[in-house]
C-alpha cells in the first residue's frame, strides 16, 4: 500500500480526532456491561485500522474479539 499521496495535514487532523473520540469510554463501558453488537444492522461499510507498530493496542491479539465477534464484515487493515 502508498499513502504518499494523503497530505501529512490530513492524517494529523484523523490522528487527532481520534485521539479526542469519547467513543472510547463508551465501547469500554459496553464490554464491561456484557452488551452486544448487532453488527448485522449496521448497513455502512465499515474499516478498522491497527497499526502494526503499536505497544498499547498490539495487532492483532488486541483487535481480535472485535474482529471475531463484533465486526466480522469490517475491512480489517
Amino acid at each position: 500500500m502508498h499513502f504518499e499521496h494523503i497530505p501529512a495535514d490530513l492524517i494529523a487532523h484523523q490522528i487527532c480526532g481520534v485521539a479526542r473520540c469519547d467513543a472510547i469510554p463508551l465501547i469500554t463501558y459496553a464490554t464491561r456491561e456484557h452488551y452486544t453488537l448487532d453488527a448485522a444492522r449496521i448497513a455502512c461499510p465499515a474499516r478498522i485500522v491497527g497499526g502494526t507498530a503499536d505497544r498499547l493496542l498490539p495487532w492483532p491479539s488486541a483487535a481480535a474479539r472485535f474482529r471475531d465477534n463484533w465486526l466480522p464484515q469490517a475491512d480489517w487493515v
